[in-house]
Order: structure tokens, then C-alpha cells, then sequence
């Protein structure tokens, strides 16, 4: 094998351009990994007191949102920072295979310059070789030159003897040295080059493909991050829809309502009905009481749930006492069946027939029977002395009109 000079400056040039190009290559992936770096919540998290509470004023479903919503970000806050950690360690790991391949591929970097010092070592030494023989020769030359010029007798047998000494010079300079030497030495350097250019791409391959699983990593962190924060904000809106306000309304009004101790009012004085100014009062002897009979059978037309104590509940449908009339936005009713009373608003309630009566002896069939003190709704005169009624198993019979106390009648129903 024989290279030559050239050649040798070429593979210089050739090795120092992979080299540049490897640590481009580098500088390039260390930016790329850096702009990677997962973000972070730890220290944000570590600075939250995630606690439930509740805000003052706010009761009812709104307060109760308030708890939900306080360990909804809580349970946020926590699992944003698992996945930190999960893909923190994750990255550290890869990270910690990149640092071993970065090392490796350093070491044989290191090793080619090394032998690429020793080719540039190997060409000086040539070219002084190949300089040492071009001296002599031109010291021989000068010599037979000068012994040409003086004695033509003896120049034959000089200038032959110089002769083979320049001729046994261009051999040792050429031949020898670059056979056994320079081939040699750059032959190794050469072998011991292409090796560690292959670990390096074999590194660079590996670093590639760690790169790509970082890559990855980061991907699968971002698409579970956006993942939590949909789910969390599906459930934000969820808790936001139980909001009632208008049974908030009237819970907060009910629980800030203030008793004043303080406030005590003045001392009760007796009234001295003897004194002159009441002398010309006349005396009113009708005291007024509550409603204790019903005034009319009535349908409930919606369903209505109670909320305070003072109402009552009633179904679509059913048949209640009025215990008084509909002309306020609330009536007080009564449960035929369990007496309960309470009020209720009366667009609910649709009045049936013409009045409300009592049975006063008990009336009809064995199969259809109406007891003394039930209550009936007379829709109409079934003929002079008959009424139509409506019992409270929704059954419309005749009965007598002497069998029937009326308790109330509306105005210009009855003849």
C-alpha cells in the first residue's frame, strides 16, 4: 500500500469536516432538548394551600359549589403534578443515556483528533525526509560541478563514485522511508479513524433515537395535561349548573335573619278603658275568628313541593278544601284526607261547581253511599228538589236538597 502526501492532506481535510459537522450536530440537539424541558408545577404546587372553604354569604347550592369546586382544583393542582414528576423521570432517564452517548462519542473524538495529529506528525517528517536527500544532492552536484571544472583527469572516477551516492540517497529518501514508515504509521491512523467514525454514527444513531423517544414523551405529557384540564373543566361546568338561585335567595334571607336582643321595647302600659275619651265608644261584642269550615272543593292543576314550614305540598290532580277564597296570590288549603293545612299560591286551584255542602243523613246505595258530615261539591240543581254533588271519591251523584246544609255558595249559582 502507498499513499502518498496528497492523500494524506485529503483525508485531513475530509476527517476535520466530520468532525465540524459532528459538533453542529450536537450543539444542535443540546438546544432542541433544552426547548423540551417539560413544564413544571411543582414549585407552584408547593406554594398553594389547596384547601376547601367557604365563602362567607354565599348558602345553599351555592356554597356547596364552592367546596366542590375548591377540591376540584385541588384534585388538578395534584394530578398536574404527578405527570410532572412521571415525565420529569422519564426525561432524566433518557437524559442520562444521552450524557453516556455524549461521553462516548467525546472520547472518540478525542481519539481522532489524536491520530490525526499523528498523520500531520507522519507528513512533516515526510516532507523532512524528502528534504534532507535535496540538500545532499545539491551539495554532490556542486562538488562534481567544481571537480568537472578543475581536473578533467580524475573527474571520471569521482563524479562516477558521487553519482552512486546520489543515486543511494534518492533511494533511501524515497523508497525506504515511505515504504516502511509513512505507509505504516498512516495506514494505522487510518483503521484505528474509520473505527471510531463508526462508533460515532453507531452513538449518533442511539442519540437519535433517544431524542425521538423524548420527543414522545413530551407528547404523551401534553396530550394527558390537555386531557386533565378538559375533564376538569367539564366538571367546573357541571358544578356550575347546580346552582339554584332562587332557593339560594330565599336560604340566605332565612339564614341571616337577625334577632336584636338589644333592641328592647318599652314597658307595657294597661289601657284605663274607665277614662272620659272612651265613655262615647260603643262596646263591639262580635269577635271575628278564623275559617274553621271549608269554602269550596277545589282541583290542584300543577304539582307543587313545599319549601317552608308554613306551605303545603299538593299533586296534580287531587281534590282539596279552600279555606278561603283566590283572590290573594296564596290560599290556605286543606288535605281532605290527612286534615293537614298550609298555604299554597292559587293559580294552582280551579273551584268545583257552584257551592260546598255537608250531608246531614246518610244518602245512596249500598254501593254508592255518601255519610252523614261529608263534604260535597254541588255543581248544579238536578231538578227542584235534587242537587247534582261531587263527592270526594270523585263520584257525581243526586241527593235531596233536604239532605244537603249548605256551608257556602258563590253568587247567583243556586235557585
Amino acid at each position: 500500500m502507498e499513499i502518498s502526501i496528497k492523500a494524506i492532506k485529503e483525508l485531513e481535510k475530509k476527517t476535520r469536516k466530520q468532525l465540524d459537522t459532528i459538533t453542529e450536530n450536537n450543539a444542535l440537539i443540546f438546544t432542541s432538548f433544552k426547548e423540551l424541558d417539560p413544564v413544571s408545577f411543582k414549585n407552584l404546587y408547593d406554594q398553594m394551600e389547596m384547601k376547601p372553604y367557604i365563602l362567607s354569604g354565599c348558602p345553599g347550592t351555592i356554597s356547596n359549589t364552592f367546596k366542590e369546586f375548591s377540591m376540584i382544583v385541588t384534585d388538578l393542582m395534584t394530578t398536574l403534578a404527578m405527570i410532572n414528576e412521571k415525565s420529569k423521570y422519564s426525561v432524566d432517564n433518557l437524559s442520562d443515556c444521552l450524557n453516556t452517548d455524549d461521553q462516548n462519542c467525546s472520547s472518540d473524538i478525542e481519539d481522532i483528533n489524536c491520530k490525526a495529529h499523528q498523520m500531520q506528525c507522519l507528513k512533516d517528517a515526510v516532507q523532512i525526509k524528502r528534504n534532507e536527500p535535496n540538500k545532499k544532492l545539491t551539495k554532490y552536484l556542486k562538488k562534481i560541478n567544481e571537480i568537472i571544472a578543475k581536473d578533467k583527469q580524475v573527474k571520471g572516477k569521482i563524479t562516477t563514485h558521487l553519482l552512486h551516492k546520489v543515486e543511494k540517497l534518492r533511494k533511501a529518501g524515497f523508497d525506504g522511508y515511505s515504504q516502511k514508515v509513512a505507509v505504516s504509521g498512516a495506514s494505522v491512523c487510518l483503521d484505528e479513524i474509520n473505527e471510531k467514525i463508526k462508533k460515532i454514527k453507531i452513538a449518533m444513531k442511539n442519540r437519535c433515537s433517544t431524542i425521538r423517544d423524548i420527543i414522545i414523551n413530551q407528547r404523551e405529557f401534553y396530550s394527558e395535561f390537555a386531557s386533565v384540564l378538559d375533564e376538569t373543566a367539564d366538571a367546573i361546568n357541571r358544578i356550575h349548573n347546580q346552582i339554584n338561585y332562587n332557593s339560594d335567595f330565599p336560604s340566605y334571607v332565612e339564614s341571616k335573619r337577625l334577632i336584636r336582643y338589644d333592641i328592647i321595647p318599652d314597658e307595657f302600659v294597661p289601657i284605663d278603658l274607665n277614662h272620659p275619651v272612651f265613655q262615647e265608644v260603643q262596646a263591639i261584642w262580635t269577635v271575628p275568628s278564623l275559617q274553621i269550615y271549608p269554602l269550596a272543593l277545589a282541583r290542584v292543576m300543577e304539582t307543587f313541593v313545599t319549601t317552608y314550614s308554613q306551605e303545603i305540598s299538593v299533586s296534580k290532580g287531587k281534590l282539596v278544601y279552600l279555606m278561603e277564597d283566590l283572590s290573594y296570590p296564596w290560599a290556605f288549603v286543606q288535605n281532605p284526607y290527612t286534615r293537614a293545612t298550609g298555604y299554597a299560591p292559587s293559580y294552582l286551584f280551579e273551584i268545583i261547581g257552584k257551592g260546598l255542602g255537608a250531608i246531614l243523613v246518610d244518602v245512596g246505595s249500598r254501593d254508592e253511599m255518601l255519610q252523614k258530615g261529608e263534604y260535597v261539591a254541588i255543581l248544579e240543581n238536578s231538578d227542584e228538589s235534587n242537587y247534582l254533588v261531587l263527592a270526594l271519591n270523585e263520584v257525581i251523584m243526586s241527593v235531596p236538597k233536604e239532605s244537603v246544609g249548605l256551608i257556602s255558595e258563590l253568587t247567583d249559582i243556586l235557585v
